[in-house]
């Protein structure tokens, strides 16, 4: 059985199942960890600057999305001291991994990720060119 992420209730679901044949738990991140960096070097008043009116109408900011993900981690936690074979996409992710399960046999897969995931320079806010990045 292979369980694609941990943003949904399918690990908690699948762990109450008695005689499971072998899972196999895939990954690309972790929200509770990405939580910490969810704003990236955003100020407050940069990241207030982002709710617009569909933020406001859908009750959906960069601050309620954060939050969310920081809700979620202790059931992405349990899932992932649930299962003792998981594969990730990074050595991030990996380390993440193994510091919540100790036990774990993480597997690695570079399935989605383009190699620029991994070479791209970090972005540096004070540094970019003013641009809009627009997403949809």
């Amino acid at each position: 059985i292979n369980i694609w992420g941990t943003e949904g209730n399918w690990g908690l679901l699948l762990k109450k199942i008695p005689d499971l044949p072998p899972v196999l738990l895939c990954m690309q991140g972790i929200k509770g960890a990405i939580s910490k960096f969810y704003f990236g070097d955003l100020t407050t008043f940069q990241a207030l600057k982002t709710i617009g009116p569909k933020e406001i109408i859908k009750r959906n900011s960069i601050f309620q999305q954060r939050s969310s993900f920081q809700k979620w981690k202790p059931s992405e936690d349990e899932i992932i001291k649930s299962y003792q074979n998981i594969c990730v996409q990074s050595q991030w992710t990996a380390a993440h991994i193994a510091s919540i399960n100790k036990d774990a046999k993480i597997y690695h897969n570079e399935i989605v990720l383009r190699q620029s995931f991994y070479d791209s320079e970090q972005w540096n806010l004070k540094s970019l060119e003013n641009k809009t990045v627009f997403f949809f």
